[in-house]
């Protein structure tokens, strides 16, 4: 069975795995529907390549995108005392401190 690439990797691919079919489909509503409840992110031509080789990726489920948010959050904040101590700015140890725990807590999805 061949591989399914993307369009960036297809230049790079030998050339049987080069997509050189397009099929055309026509859905009802319903099943467009059906398309876009399960394609989150992805484009519908992916999802259905997806489909015909029974491998759907997990969908990330909402609380790691909750988590992820919060890290970002708490990352940034770390990121912006870390450019600050860079630049020779002067600092607390207390705030340092208070910044790294409420980091470490993200990471582990701890609220502080």
């Amino acid at each position: 069975m061949y591989k399914f690439l993307s369009k960036r990797k297809q230049d790079e691919s030998p050339v049987k795995e080069i997509r050189t079919h397009q099929v055309k489909v026509m859905l009802n509503d319903d099943e467009l529907r059906f398309l876009d409840d399960v394609r989150g992110g992805l484009n519908r031509a992916e999802v259905m390549r997806y489909m015909l080789q029974n491998k759907m990726p997990a969908p990330i489920p909402e609380l790691n995108v909750i988590a992820w948010t919060e890290l970002s959050r708490a990352s940034a904040n770390l990121n912006q005392l870390t450019h600050h101590l860079n630049a020779g700015g002067a600092f607390e140890v207390e705030q340092v401190k208070a910044t790294l725990e409420r980091f470490r807590a993200a990471l582990i999805g701890a609220a502080k």
